[in-house]
C-alpha cells in the first residue's frame, strides 16, 4: 500500500519522503494488532500546496491537490480486498 502510493503521488509530480516527519498511522485501539485485514496509512500534505498560510485560506492550487489525492486512493482501494479472508 505504501510502495503504491508512493509510485502515484511521484508519478502526479509531487515528492515523497516514507515516515518523515512523522511515523505511522492512527487505527482505533478496539482493532489496533487484533485484525490483520486491517491496515493503515497516513498521508500528510505540505499546507504550503493547497493553501494560503497568511490568509488560512484555500488557494489555487487546492482542487490540484484534492484530485492527486482521488487519484491516489483510488489507486490504493483498486489494490486493496476488502473483506478478504487472510490465510
Amino acid at each position: 500500500m505504501v510502495e503504491g502510493a508512493r509510485i502515484t503521488f511521484e508519478a502526479e509530480g509531487l515528492s515523497v519522503a516514507i515516515n518523515r516527519p512523522f511515523a505511522g498511522a492512527l487505527v482505533p485501539m478496539k482493532i489496533y494488532g487484533k485484525d490483520a485485514r486491517v491496515s493503515a496509512l497516513m498521508i500528510e500534505f505540505n499546507r504550503r500546496l493547497y493553501m494560503d498560510e497568511k490568509l488560512g485560506t484555500k488557494s489555487g492550487h487546492f482542487e490540484t491537490m484534492r484530485k492527486v489525492l482521488a487519484v491516489v486512493l483510488g489507486s490504493i482501494s483498486k489494490h486493496t480486498v476488502v473483506g478478504a479472508a487472510t490465510t
